[in-house]
C-alpha cells in the first residue's frame, strides 16, 4: 500500500472555514484536484516569471505545501492517478502503462482509445478506487474525467462522472460540475483531473511559455473555485482540498534518442504498439527466448536499463503483474526509447 502523501509531486491542502456564519454542522467533504504534468519546480518557476499564483499562495498560506514528493514507476498519467486514488503501486492494481498488452486478455489498452479506456477488464482486477469506497460507506461521490471513473469497477462507477473524456471542457466548467453536485446531488467526494500543464509541455516543451500560461489560467480557475466554495456554507464549513500532480517533465532531444530496433528485430518480440515512450515492456514471440531479447539489448546503450522483470529494483513495485512483459527496459531521465529511426519525441515524464 502507498499513502496519497508519499506519491505526489507538489500538493496542498486547505480546511476552509466560515468566519461569522453559522451553519449546520456537516460530514467532512473532499476535493481532490490533479493537475497534470505539474512538475515540482513550477510553482517557484511561475513566481520567478512574476506570473500571479495567488489562489495557490492563499492555499499554502492555510494549509500545507509539499514541495516534492517521489513518483510512482512508471511516471505516467493513468498508472499514476490509479495509484493516487486507489493506494495502490501499479504492478499492484494493473494500470502498468499508458498502454500495455495483457497477455491473459491478449488485448492492448490504450489512454488514446475510449473503448479500452473505459474497459472494466483492465482496471477490475483487485484495486478499490476511492469513490467506490465512499459508496460502498453509503456516501455519493462525482467525477470528471479521472483515470478509471468511467468503467465498472467491483460493480459500481462514481454516483455522478462525465464521459466520455472531452479536453473541451474547460477547468471552471469542471469546478461548476463538481459545485452542482456537491450543491443538488449531495456527493461529499468529488476528484478532478485537469490536462494542463501537461499538455502544454508536450506540445511546446517541459517549461516553455506556454506551460507558464497554462499554470496561470489554473491559478484563475483556482480563484474561481475558493470564490465558490466561499459563497456556500455547506462547503465552507467543512470542506477539505487536495491539489495534487502525477509526474514532472522534462525536454528530450534529438541526440538524447534510444533505437530500440538498433538492436533488436520488431519480428523477435510483442509489445504494446508505441512510437515513444521512456518504458518498454516486452515478450518473445514463438522461435525466440527472454534470454536472447535480454542478451541482445543489455549493455548496448548506456542509457538503457534493461532488466528481467523478476531482477527489477524492489523500490519499483512494478514486477508483480502479468502485464510486466520479462524483459523490461527503460531510459535514463531526458533520454526516450522509439522503436525506430522514423520518429522523434520533444519531452518525457519523470
Amino acid at each position: 500500500m502507498i499513502i496519497l502523501l508519499l506519491i505526489c509531486f507538489f500538493l496542498y491542502i486547505e480546511r476552509i472555514h466560515t468566519s461569522g456564519v453559522v451553519v449546520e454542522e456537516q460530514f467532512p467533504k473532499v476535493i481532490l484536484i490533479s493537475l497534470d504534468g505539474f512538475r515540482y519546480d513550477y510553482f517557484d518557476m511561475a513566481k520567478q516569471r512574476n506570473i500571479s499564483m495567488s489562489a495557490f499562495d492563499m492555499i499554502i498560506n492555510q494549509g500545507v505545501y509539499i514541495r516534492r514528493i517521489e513518483n510512482e514507476f512508471p511516471t505516467l498519467t493513468f498508472p499514476s492517478h490509479f495509484s493516487i486514488v486507489t493506494g495502490l503501486h501499479p504492478g499492484s492494481h494493473g494500470i502498468v502503462d499508458n498502454v500495455f498488452y495483457d497477455p491473459t486478455l491478449n488485448a492492448t489498452f490504450s489512454s488514446r482509445n475510449q473503448s479500452t479506456a473505459s474497459d472494466s477488464r483492465f482496471y477490475d482486477v483487485g484495486a478499490e478506487p476511492i469513490w467506490v469506497t465512499n459508496q460502498f460507506h453509503g456516501h455519493k461521490s462525482g467525477v470528471t474525467f479521472w483515470i478509471g471513473s468511467e468503467a465498472i469497477i467491483k460493480g459500481e462507477r462514481p454516483t455522478h462522472y462525465l464521459t466520455p473524456y472531452n479536453e473541451n471542457i474547460t477547468f471552471t466548467q469542471r469546478i461548476d460540475i463538481l459545485m452542482d453536485w456537491f450543491e443538488h446531488e449531495n456527493i461529499n467526494l468529488g476528484l478532478m483531473y485537469y490536462h494542463q500543464p501537461d499538455r502544454a509541455g508536450h506540445i511546446y516543451g517541459a517549461g516553455s511559455d506556454e506551460v507558464f500560461k497554462a499554470i496561470e489560467e489554473i491559478n484563475h480557475g483556482l480563484e474561481y473555485l475558493l470564490t465558490s466554495i466561499e459563497n456556500r456554507p455547506s462547503l465552507s464549513c467543512c470542506l477539505n482540498l487536495i491539489i495534487t500532480s502525477d509526474h514532472g517533465m522534462t525536454n528530450v532531444s534529438s541526440d538524447r534518442v534510444i533505437y530500440l530496433h538498433d538492436y533488436i528485430d520488431p519480428n523477435e518480440y510483442i509489445s504494446a504498439p508505441k512510437m515513444s515512450a521512456e518504458i518498454w515492456t516486452l515478450w518473445p514471440k514463438q522461435g525466440y527466448t527472454v534470454r536472447s531479447l535480454y542478451d541482445k539489448l543489455k549493455d548496448r546503450h548506456f542509457r538503457l536499463n534493461v532488466y528481467l522483470k523478476e531482477e527489477l529494483p524492489t523500490r519499483f513495485f512494478y514486477g508483480s503483474s502479468d502485464r510486466v512483459g520479462p524483459v523490461v527496459v527503460y531510459a535514463d531521465i531526458g533520454w526516450t526509447i522509439i522503436a525506430d529511426r522514423t520518429s522523434g519525441i520533444t519531452v518525457m515524464h519523470f
